[in-house]
């Protein structure tokens, strides 16, 4: 059923829906090509209901807790006794719904709620000092790339372009502006949390004598004026936008930033924009990124980017359990990356969450690792 579903080839790419069947009880996928990595590249947030379900009272449930009840957005999760891994600690967890992250971080300085998750720099800054609140830092949580559409009749399709608006960018400036410090700075390669991420590429620069160089040698008009689209989804992306505009026209490009409101972006923009903002968590994986993105034809090829040198350094690099191979792929595969792709990825932001001082063990995982609560626990 979730393969079906018009995501299903980026929730599980290389299989399709002909090649899942059942043998007793064992479900059995066999991939369209020799992948070591099958495993990770199902673990993204794969979840779907039947068309027309309006109750979800009593779902099943195979975690550590199990749903009670679920009213708009906000719900009850109880104790999975049965839980294979072990018995948690806490009985129930409610979760409530808020309209931003700063209402969130509210409600927890006034001690109305114990946990306020990802609630982003700002609050963060707030937040800190303030007696008998814990800030959790959660390094190389979240991406917020510029996404730059690389396909034919796009002002982007042209790499010199991408590379100049890449040298257009001071990264260190968005860091300490858009996430106030609580971040990184980063070098146009998604997966910076991956043990085999390629820490030694040179690290891209602002140069913007070489930025107007590229854009004169492409040809680009910098007469007109380009939109940026952008939302307010989480914390610090639309700024990320603001910023990188006025960054942009440093080297003469010529942006104007168009916030929508998130249903508009995500129906209008994502997957079909020529210049936008989007985000990402899980930042542990290359190859993650990799099949989601970045491969020809891939499910949320966001930059509509197609190279047949990095699709083939993927199959290598899935294709085979020996690690100096892998090793020479995985390698060959970011330098492509790092060179052309569709991204302008300026920087990695923390995650960020705020606890009452009664809670205990909060998970520090990046993405949704924030929210594996079975070992958290309250003190009295």
């Amino acid at each position: 059923r979730l393969r079906d579903t018009p995501a299903g080839p980026a929730r599980l790419p290389g299989v399709t829906s002909a090649n899942i069947t059942a043998d007793g009880d064992t479900v059995v996928l066999t991939s369209d090509y020799p992948n070591a990595d099958l495993p990770l590249m199902m673990r993204l947030t794969t979840f779907v209901m039947k068309k027309d379900t309006t109750e979800v009272a009593g779902a099943p449930g195979t975690g550590p807790f199990k749903l009670d009840w679920y009213r708009d957005g906000n719900a009850r999760l109880v104790r999975n006794d049965s839980w294979h891994g072990g018995k948690p600690h806490l009985d129930a967890i409610e979760v409530k719904i808020f309209e931003s992250p700063q209402a969130m971080a509210n409600a927890l300085l006034a001690g109305q709620i114990d946990v306020a998750s990802n609630v982003g720099a700002v609050a963060a800054r707030v937040a800190a000092g303030r007696p008998g609140v814990q800030v959790l830092r959660r390094p190389d949580d979240m991406a917020m790339p510029i996404v730059m559409r690389t396909s034919k009749g796009s002002p982007y399709a042209d790499p010199r372009v991408r590379e100049a608006l890449r040298l257009a960018v001071d990264r260190e400036a968005m860091v300490k502006q858009v996430l106030s410090g609580y971040g990184k700075v980063a070098n146009d390669v998604l997966g910076t949390g991956d043990p085999v991420y390629a820490e030694d590429l040179p690290q891209r620069a602002r140069d913007l004598a070489r930025a107007r160089q590229l854009l004169q040698e492409a040809g680009f008009d910098l007469s007109k004026t380009y939109p940026l689209h952008t939302t307010d989804d989480i914390a610090g992306l639309a700024e990320s936008a603001a910023l990188f505009a006025t960054q942009a026209r440093e080297a003469g490009v010529q942006i104007e930033v168009v916030k929508q409101d998130s249903g508009a972006f995500w129906d209008k923009t994502w997957l079909k924009g020529d210049l936008y903002t989007t985000y990402w968590g899980t930042n542990d994986s290359v190859l993650f990124f990799a099949s989601k993105l970045l491969l020809t034809g891939a499910g949320q090829n966001e930059s509509g980017w197609s190279d047949a040198a990095f699709d083939r350094a993927y199959k290598e690099a899935v294709g085979t359990l020996d690690e100096a191979a892998r090793a020479k792929a995985l390698r060959t595969l970011q330098e492509i990356e790092h060179e052309r792709s569709g991204y302008v990825l300026w920087g990695m932001a923390d995650g960020i969450d705020l606890a009452g001082a009664a809670v205990r063990d909060l998970p520090k995982l990046p993405g949704y690792g924030r929210v594996q609560l079975e070992r958290v626990w309250l003190a009295h």
